[in-house]
């Protein structure tokens, strides 16, 4: 297992995807709802964004998204 992330990383991870989400929203789309709840485990550390992608883009091949 991955070792865990310092309190500053958390913060930095947790800033970024809010203003991820943000800046989607405001474009006039509404972020994937899995996508969300992935950002979270990417946020503790616990998925890397490349997972992250992968996983979406399996879903939109299956069309799941």
């Amino acid at each position: 297992m991955a070792e865990p992330l310092a309190p500053e990383e958390i913060t930095e991870r947790r800033h970024a995807a809010d203003n991820a989400l943000a800046s989607q929203r405001l474009a006039g789309l509404e972020p994937d709802p899995l996508v969300v709840v992935e950002l979270d485990r990417y946020i503790l550390g616990e998925l890397d964004l490349g997972q992250i992608i992968e996983r979406y883009l399996s879903r939109v091949k299956r069309g799941e998204a």
